[in-house]
Parts: structure tokens; C-alpha cells; sequence
């Protein structure tokens, strides 16, 4: 079972507003990286290179902006910090990152404990990677804020492309803690309809399918997971800890695949996942997991 502190239960984890120093930011992209390479012999979690960051060099920026100048001079203005990592595709279309802990890991900082804000990834590797998509462009402000008379036309309109550029849709905490409370509805739910947990069970009382204990140590599980979601711990602790309920609850109402390894991090996001593409496309639900579809790509969680 995941390990949770009880003092980090006890007051709810705020997004740090005010945008941190940028040396600070610097040294939560290094901690990244340290960890991710600390875990990369994890049972189960075959790690990719390109999922470490890269900070670019100022010299790297400006050819990054060679064909527009007027916007290399409004990502400086912002104190602007320009990041080469894979994750950026993730971060742009919103695919396959549920159960991603480096995704989460590295959403953990840009958005919970660092203040910057993310330009549209999109946007941006559109107009300053032709079309591709590597980078991520941290801002400690939009440009758009500093425009002024800097940037302005004759019209008033500004016509600078990155001042023109909009925060990306993943920088809300509140809709990715609010996709983890869909996830949690699903697992009460399930959980309740086999039995195992006592709020609304269907068809079993726990002396015909599991022992009390069991029942009672299963909605402590899931009370503390809600309490995790409620006090924001990181969504990476908290994917984690719903795959591990999820292999239970699955594992109770029939029997997993033999080759299913309830310690492999790969298997039980799969099945997380396939549990949830069902719930998601089961029409009867579908009110159960607004927040949850609306946040990621709901046909490749």
C-alpha cells in the first residue's frame, strides 16, 4: 500500500502562485532528472532517454526563435526558460499520460510548485519547431502582459506570434485533481458492486463474498485515497495508488491474466486504463467522468 504521511493529510497542498526564482525552477528540473535516472532500473517501468528534460542554452533559444526575433525578445522579457524533452507531445495532445509518472512527475512541478506559467504547447512548436513537437516553453508571466507599446502595430493589435500564444489547458490543477476524483467515483463504485467496499453494495453481504476485515480494510484504502486527491498530494502517488486498488477490485470479481504481475507498474496501469475506457464508453456512466474526459484524451488514457 502506498505510504502516505499523516501530516500530508492534514492540510490541503496549495499551487504556489507567485512565480519561483528561476535558478530554483532550474534545480527542480535537475531533482527531476536525478530521479528519473535513480529509478530506472524500477521493476516494471522500462524508462525512456527522452523523457529526461533539457534546459536549452540561451544560444539555443535564439535559433530556436532565428526566424522571428520579435518574439525571442518577448520570451526573454518573460524570463523565459525553453525545455527539450518527449513529454512535450503528452503535454500538447494530451494522449497516454494517466498512468505516465514521469509526465506527472514533471506536471508536478510546472504546475503545483512552480509559479511559471506553460505556453500552449501547440502554439508554440507550430510557430518555432515546424510543426513538431520537442519543446516546452516556460514562462514566469504570458508575454502578452508585457506587450505595451513593444509590440503594438499602428492598430494596437499586437502581432508578435509568441505574445499572441495562450496557457496550455493542462496547466489547471483543478481539472486534473478533479479527472482523479472521477477515477476515485469509479473505484467506489466498482468496488461497491462486487462487495468489498460497505457504501451501496449490490448483491453480496460481506459474510457471503469477504470477511469484514476485508471490507473494512478496503474502504479504509479507498477513504485514504480520496483524502490524497483531496489534499492534492502528487498526482504521480496518486495514479499509483489507484492502480493498486484497481488490481484488487479486479482481481476479486474474476481472475487476472497469468501472466499478470500485480508488482509490475506496466500491467497495472494497462489494466487501469482498460477499466476505464470501458467506464468511460458505458453510456451509464457517463456523468461519472466529465471532469476525467474533458481533461485528457479519453480514447488513449
Amino acid at each position: 500500500m502506498v505510504n502516505v504521511r499523516s501530516k500530508d493529510l492534514r492540510v490541503v497542498r496549495s499551487r504556489v502562485e507567485r512565480p519561483i526564482l528561476r535558478r530554483k525552477l532550474l534545480t527542480l528540473l535537475d531533482e527531476y532528472n536525478e530521479l528519473y535516472d535513480s529509478s530506472a532500473s524500477r521493476v516494471g517501468l522500462p524508462r525512456k532517454l527522452g523523457n529526461r528534460v533539457a534546459v536549452l542554452s540561451d544560444s539555443c533559444v535564439a535559433k530556436v526563435f532565428s526566424s522571428d526575433m520579435n518574439s525571442l525578445s518577448a520570451f526573454r522579457r518573460a524570463s523565459g526558460v525553453l525545455i527539450s524533452t518527449s513529454l512535450s507531445i503528452q503535454f500538447q495532445d494530451r494522449r497516454n499520460i494517466l498512468c505516465d509518472t514521469d509526465f506527472w512527475s514533471l506536471w508536478d512541478i510546472i504546475v503545483m510548485r512552480s509559479g511559471w506559467v506553460l505556453i500552449d504547447v501547440q502554439q508554440f512548436n507550430s510557430a518555432f519547431n515546424g510543426g513538431g513537437c520537442r519543446y516546452l516553453g516556460l514562462v514566469r508571466f504570458l508575454p502578452s502582459l508585457l506587450c505595451g507599446q513593444r509590440c503594438c502595430t499602428s492598430s494596437g493589435l499586437c502581432r508578435v506570434p509568441l505574445c499572441t500564444m495562450s496557457i496550455s489547458r493542462l496547466c489547471s490543477s483543478d481539472g486534473a485533481y478533479s479527472a482523479c476524483g472521477d477515477i476515485w467515483t469509479m473505484l467506489m463504485k466498482q468496488s461497491s458492486k462486487i462487495g468489498i467496499s460497505g457504501r451501496g453494495r449490490v448483491g453480496y453481504s460481506s459474510a457471503e463474498k469477504f470477511e469484514r476485515s476485508q471490507v473494512l480494510s478496503f474502504e479504509y484504502q479507498l477513504k485514504l485515497l480520496r483524502s490524497m486527491i483531496d489534499c492534492r498530494l502528487p498526482i504521480c502517488d496518486v495514479i499509483l495508488f489507484c492502480m493498486e486498488i484497481n488490481a484488487m477490485i479486479v482481481g476479486f470479481s474474476s481472475p487476472l491474466s497469468p501472466d499478470f504481475d500485480a508488482e509490475n507498474q506496466s500491467h497495472c496501469g494497462d489494466l487501469l486504463a482498460r477499466e476505464l475506457m470501458v467506464y468511460i464508453h458505458f453510456t451509464n456512466y457517463a456523468d461519472d467522468v466529465m471532469q476525467l474526459v474533458s481533461f485528457i484524451d479519453a480514447d488513449f488514457i
